[in-house]
């Protein structure tokens, strides 16, 4: 039996030894490179960082912790002017704890992530609680490459001429290019002969619109408005049914129109009246008004495509 136990006893020697070593390596790797403190009056400021010398595809932790009396808020300043041209990967505040002597502690992570290699210089901090505040001091931090320091200019070699085509696909390719061209011109000649027969054919009036728009502008006075919408509807008659008008007398246009329009026939006979005796009747300019326009859009001419 004791022969037994002390087998046990120098088996067990070696776990435990194993154990041991374990926790001092763990206890190693999680102690920060660089740990500074700061202290004014009862305010403690303690800045740690797991990194000092990082390579380019590492990280940094920073921590501030802050013993402070419970009393004093607490207000971390902002770090991204302090790690530049460091990124903050992440960060996180973890919760309030009390310590053995009363006061509170604050504690603040953040991880961060280096950008080109060489020399940073981590600026000072400002940290508040209550009415004092403590500035700490700039950290040096080194970023190293993983490349090669002797490594040159990268250059691309060994590239393949192209391969020249074949007689049959050069072929094709020329008989496709023609078809092309020939494409590309027989559409610049269509619009151009389009474009040449808008100028030699430019878009005229039609009569009907020419009428209406020269009854926009009426004169106010009766007799001259009298006047003006004889002249605006026998240009009409002219112009759309070809019917010359112009240096006729009033008995000479009669006789062209054959009594083809009545109603026509007596405003133009009123018209002349009005003209010689410069009285016109209580509603009747616009009434000549209203037929004179209807009259147009009665008989307006239908364009052509």
């Amino acid at each position: 039996m004791k022969a037994l136990r002390f087998l046990c006893l120098f088996a067990a020697i070696p776990l435990l030894n194993g154990c041991s070593k374990d926790a001092v390596e763990t206890s190693a790797l999680s102690a920060p490179v660089l740990s500074r403190q700061y202290r004014n009056e009862s305010v403690t400021v303690i800045l740690s960082i797991s990194e000092t010398n990082v390579p380019t595809s590492g990280k940094i932790q920073l921590m501030i912790d802050v013993h402070a009396p419970p009393v004093d808020e607490v207000i971390f300043p902002e770090v991204v002017n302090f790690i530049e041209p460091f990124v903050i990967a992440n960060g996180y505040t973890e919760p309030l704890q009390i310590l053995p002597n009363g006061k509170r502690l604050h504690r603040r992570v953040w991880r961060l992530l280096p950008n080109l290699p060489g020399e940073t210089i981590f600026q000072s901090l400002e940290i508040k609680a209550g009415s004092t505040t403590i500035t700490t001091e700039q950290v040096h931090v080194f970023v190293s490459s993983l490349l090669p320091v002797n490594i040159g200019p990268l250059e691309i070699k060994d590239i393949v001429a192209p391969v020249s085509l074949l007689p049959q696909q050069q072929k094709k390719r020329r008989w496709m290019l023609n078809i092309a061209l020939g494409l590309a011109g027989s559409i610049v000649v269509l619009l151009v002969h389009r474009y040449r027969k808008k100028e030699r054919n430019p878009m005229v009036a039609l009569s009907h619109e020419t009428a209406l728009r020269s009854m926009r502008n009426l004169p106010a006075d009766e007799i001259e408005k009298i006047h003006l919408l004889i002249e605006i509807l026998l240009a009409f008659v002219e112009d759309r049914f070809l019917i010359s008008t112009r240096g006729k007398t009033t008995r000479e246009i009669l006789s062209l129109l054959m009594n083809r329009w009545p109603p026509l026939n007596e405003y133009l006979i009123a018209g002349e009246h009005i003209r010689f005796s410069h009285k016109a009747p209580a509603g009747f300019t616009a009434d000549l008004e209203n037929f004179v326009r209807s009259f147009i859009e009665d008989n307006q001419e239908v364009p052509c495509d």
